[in-house]
């Protein structure tokens, strides 16, 4: 009798441990006037992403009690493109910054404040 062994992906490791690859965080009055609109851009463009890569996932959505959203995600590319995506639909600006080690990316949007 053949014996199958159970393995858990990469993407469903990081979410258990609480490993993200990558933090996306929204700032600005923009958030408030257009909160649907960039939840929605966010769950589309997290989509595509798994549709290409079943790995690239969001972790988790947060709001941090000051106005600002954290998206934590499986890996750097899809905040990366959660950045773009967002800065191309609602302008603001995009900031990244890499880990030394490359492992983690963190994103900033800040949408312009009128």
């Amino acid at each position: 009798k053949l014996e199958t062994a159970k393995v858990v992906c990469p993407a469903c490791l990081k979410m258990r441990d609480n490993f993200p690859g990558g933090i996306l965080t929204l700032k600005g009055k923009d958030i408030l006037l257009h909160k649907k609109d960039l939840m929605n851009l966010i769950r589309n463009e997290e989509e595509r992403a798994r549709g290409l890569n079943p790995l690239e996932r969001i972790m988790s959505i947060k709001e941090d009690g000051y106005g600002n959203i954290i998206i934590s995600t499986t890996n750097e590319k899809l905040a990366q493109r959660l950045g773009r995506e967002i800065k191309k639909a609602f302008h603001g600006k995009v900031f990244y910054q890499w880990s030394h080690d490359n492992k983690l990316l963190r994103v900033d949007w800040i949408g312009k404040t009128k």
